[in-house]
């Protein structure tokens, strides 16, 4: 809740045979157990392929936190019993995005957490306008 500021570098490339490769460094602000903002290092990945014209799978993953939303899960008792002030989320998972024209896409992913803190599953279904 609240204002959470964070700032990212993102690289961009293109690989061979029709992939592409995204991944962002990031220092992300997370509401931390107590209520109060904690910093974290961030990082977040994507290798995207295309399947058929304006049709792209991708597998993506992130450590500790997105973009948006935030999804860090935890209770006081596992964060005493992990020893850590900011506790680690890890996901992956897989997704498609359709590029309906130069100014809508249509995207979704299926998620899943890799550890105790992360959302044990999690899917993303939206769209892009471009104005």
């Amino acid at each position: 809740s609240g204002t959470q500021p964070s700032i990212a570098i993102l690289f961009d490339h293109t690989l061979p045979l029709g992939f592409s490769y995204e991944h962002n460094f990031g220092l992300t602000g997370n509401e931390g157990p107590l209520g109060i903002n904690v910093y974290q290092f961030s990082y977040s990945w994507s290798l995207q392929h295309q399947v058929v014209k304006d049709f792209d799978v991708f597998w993506q993953g992130f450590y500790n936190a997105t973009a948006l939303p935030r999804l860090r899960r935890f209770e006081l008792q596992e964060l005493a019993e992990a020893r850590t002030r900011s506790p680690t989320a890890v996901v992956t998972g897989a997704g498609g995005i359709w590029t309906v024209n130069d100014r809508l896409a249509i995207y979704g992913s299926y998620n899943f957490g890799l550890t105790q803190f992360s959302p044990t599953t999690i899917a993303f279904l939206g769209f892009a306008v471009a104005f």
